[in-house]
């Protein structure tokens, strides 16, 4: 994935004030399955983005990204994938029609965990229901190292 430019991102400071800036984020997963928004250079909560960016709702709040969350602003995997931007670390498995994210160590635990998505024990599973074997089934993903 590639990380669109900045324009304007903000963070609250630790004596609460908001500091508007030009900065690069990343999306950091959390163990809810939401991913933080976070900047690259101090790890700050965003609070806020510019209009570049598209509009994406946090979780649980009725207003877009581009109005100021001071908590900082959380996502779903899918408005992580509309916004464009890194994730910390895992894999992003694509098939023709969707792409998700997965925040794990290897291969084989992102594929067990699409399978899982999916209603399925592990990823061989889904292999043999697809008369196919694992290999010949991953043929069908793309699997990137996020």
């Amino acid at each position: 994935m590639s990380m669109p430019a900045i324009n304007f991102v903000s963070t609250h400071a630790d004596d609460g004030t908001i500091e508007p800036h030009a900065r690069a984020i990343f999306a950091r997963r959390h163990e809810d399955g939401t991913f933080h928004l976070v900047t690259t250079d101090k790890g700050m909560p965003v609070t806020i983005l510019s209009n570049e960016f598209p509009t994406v709702y946090p979780v649980g709040s009725e207003y877009s990204a581009h109005h100021e969350h001071a908590e900082g602003i959380r996502l779903d995997s899918a408005s992580v994938l509309q916004l464009g931007i890194e994730v910390e670390g895992g894999y992003q498995i694509c098939t023709p029609a969707y792409s998700f994210l997965f925040a794990v160590h290897t291969e084989e635990e992102a594929l067990d965990a699409f399978a899982r998505n999916a209603g399925h024990r592990d990823y061989a599973e889904v292999a043999a229901t697809l008369g196919k074997t694992v290999d010949e089934a991953k043929a069908d993903l793309v699997i990137t190292r996020i």
